[in-house]
């Protein structure tokens, strides 16, 4: 729900290879019928979520990269 790239940037210092949507209008979060942040929704190559985590979650774990491998 970030309003720019800056902060997107400064989370992803050195790039990232997943893909990274941009929110300006913020009309993606009624599409999954959700209105609490920070929220995470993990996107299979189909379109379908996988993975959904409300509140902050701590990526650097095993158990959250095994989530992100889960949807390639």
């Amino acid at each position: 729900m970030d309003e720019s790239w800056d902060a997107i940037r400064a989370f992803f210092p050195r790039g990232t290879p997943l893909t990274v949507l941009l929110n300006p209008t913020r009309e993606v979060p009624a599409r999954f019928g959700t209105s609490k942040f920070p929220e995470s929704f993990l996107i299979d190559p189909r379109g379908q979520v996988r993975h959904a985590f409300i509140n902050q979650r701590n990526w650097s774990i095993p158990e959250a990269a095994a989530c992100v491998e889960d949807v390639r």
